[in-house]
């Protein structure tokens, strides 16, 4: 039974007008139910917080090996770059080719002078501090078109 018809169940076993309990064996049974189903889903969600701090945890090792693998790779591009001077190099074994391409990038020397037909528009929630304005409302100072909310959040341990 899923939690909401637990919920109507158990409201059918009362008489609303009257406020007696119709069945109250069928209401303890209700009660007992709608305990063990919302404890499941403690322990669920418990279960779930656990395994959101292990992801966590390993995405931050897998950030620290790719950034560990690119410095790596920097420096080899580097090394190499600077050993061979633009010149080609090939394995006997056909392991490898190093060799070069041509490319073309920009450079900004005065971004002030860039025309706005090559500007990106940058989005309102980009230019908000909304840091500095939960301070500013901390403080008791009125701050047009914000306002500070409470809000509870479940903690399961």
């Amino acid at each position: 039974m899923k939690l909401y018809e637990i919920n109507q169940a158990i409201e059918a076993a009362i008489d609303m007008e009257t406020g007696e309990i119709i069945n109250p064996d069928l209401l303890a049974d209700l009660q007992m139910e709608r305990r063990e189903k919302l404890a499941n889903i403690a322990l669920l969600a418990k279960n779930k917080a656990a395994e959101v701090k292990v992801l966590k945890e390993e995405e931050q090792s897998f950030k620290r090996r790719r950034m560990a693998a690119e410095s790596t790779l920097q420096w080899c591009k580097e090394t190499l770059e600077r050993e061979l001077a633009g010149e080609t190099l090939r394995d006997d074994k056909q392991r490898f080719t190093v060799s070069y391409r041509n490319s073309k990038a920009v450079n900004l020397i005065d971004a002030k002078l860039i025309p706005e037909e090559f500007r990106k528009p940058v989005t309102e929630s980009m230019l908000i501090n909304k840091a500095a304005i939960l301070d500013a409302l901390k403080a008791g100072e009125t701050v047009p078109g914000a306002e500070m909310i409470e809000r509870k959040s479940i903690q399961i341990r």
